[in-house]
């Protein structure tokens, strides 16, 4: 009898294990934990990249860009009223500017939120400083000296830097008068010590663009008070090099070497008129440029924008005359200067050009008597108020 071979029996499939109970348990507390994590990651994007105006604001400051600080922080402040940090920075924002009657008031309202506080009496004495009170300047250095590390003393030097420019050296000031000028210089050279050493910890302490240009600007302001000029023109041109973009540098520059190198200081102010079209002392340097080197018929497309805007600018007019002058057109610059003279008689320069004017067009008499009112208009100038 034939065996028979036993039929092979398939292996038994796998039993398949029930997890775990603890395995969803773990998976879920991953999955809650990424989505912890995640959570965590957005809002703390979304805290730092939000907008905030006091950020924003402080990022301004940083720039140099007080208006758009002053800005931000008033609408911060129109929404949130108790915002201390915000009416304190607002109050310090106005005075950085310049806006020396709005910081007033700004402490004032301070106080009367938040009543008297140290902060707000260290900003009131910064504002004294940068508004040129000596005892307070005084007292603002000292402590900038004691404390050059301290976390405001940039912003105490920057207030005295400012106060004391303003004392010694302000802008627009216009001539020195030949009588005081030795008593003005002799002023300027006893700060500069002082200020150099507050602008180098300016500069030390804020290394950002647009404050270590600002530095530079104070350099340029006191070289060209001490008659520093090629100093001055090279502070000028390191600011420049930090930000080419930068319009008061550019400006400045323009002006310190328009005497000595014309056709530099062109290509500045064009530049300058092609960032803002508006900016009609630009327009005009630009003009009075172009005269110098011969540029006659830029001079006059120039002065003639001017008038076209303006039918009464009266530098325009007074340049005018003198490219009318320059073409041995005496009759047509006498109409220039009357029309001028006529809106302000009593300033030196209508009368001088008048008086040169009148010569040229064969008045000798009429020449003299503007030449005389000139001369009574400078004497006046040089005479000290009395007491």
């Amino acid at each position: 009898m034939r065996s028979r071979r036993a039929k092979s029996v398939p292996p038994a499939a796998p039993v398949a294990r029930a997890p775990r109970a603890g395995f969803w348990t773990r998976r879920r507390a991953v999955y809650a934990a990424l989505v912890l994590l995640v959570g965590a990651a957005a809002w703390g994007a979304w805290e730092r990249w939000k907008p905030d105006p006091l950020r924003e604001a402080r990022a301004a400051l940083d720039r140099r860009e007080f208006q758009t600080a002053v800005n931000l922080l008033a609408a911060r402040l129109e929404k949130n009223p108790t915002d201390k940090a915000a009416a304190l920075l607002l109050a310090q924002t106005a005075r950085r500017a310049n806006d020396f009657n709005r910081a007033r008031l700004l402490h004032a309202e301070y106080e009367q939120r938040f009543g008297s506080t140290p902060e707000l009496e260290r900003e009131v004495r910064l504002l004294r400083a940068q508004t040129g009170s000596g005892p307070e300047l005084a007292r603002v250095f000292a402590e900038v000296v004691a404390k050059p590390g301290a976390p405001d003393a940039a912003l105490a030097a920057e207030a005295f830097i400012e106060g004391k420019f303003r004392v010694v050296a302000p802008l627009g000031a216009g001539r020195a008068d030949p009588a005081t000028e030795e008593a003005a210089l002799a002023a300027v050279e006893a700060a500069a010590p002082d200020l150099t050493r507050a602008v180098d910890l300016w500069l030390g302490a804020r290394p950002g663009t647009a404050d270590q240009v600002q530095g530079r600007l104070w350099r340029a302001r006191l070289d060209f008070a001490l008659n520093k000029h090629p100093s001055g023109v090279a502070a000028l041109r390191e600011a420049l090099a930090r930000d080419p973009d930068h319009y008061e540098a550019r400006y400045q520059l323009a002006q310190a070497v328009a005497q000595s190198d014309p056709d530099a200081a062109i290509a500045h102010f064009e530049q300058l008129l092609q960032a803002r079209p508006t900016d009609t002392a630009v327009r005009f340097a630009l003009a009075t440029a172009c005269r110098s080197v011969g540029r006659a018929a830029d001079a006059r497309r120039l002065l003639d924008a001017m008038l076209t805007r303006d039918p009464n600018d009266l530098s325009a007019l007074i340049e005018l005359s003198h490219l009318e002058l320059d073409a041995g057109n005496p009759t047509a610059a006498e109409v220039l200067l009357k029309k001028a003279h006529a809106r302000v008689p009593n300033i030196g320069e209508t009368n001088l050009a008048l008086a040169r004017c009148m010569q040229l067009a064969g008045k000798p008499a009429e020449a003299a008597k503007y030449r005389a009112r000139f001369d009574e208009i400078e004497a006046a100038l040089r005479t000290p108020p009395k007491k």
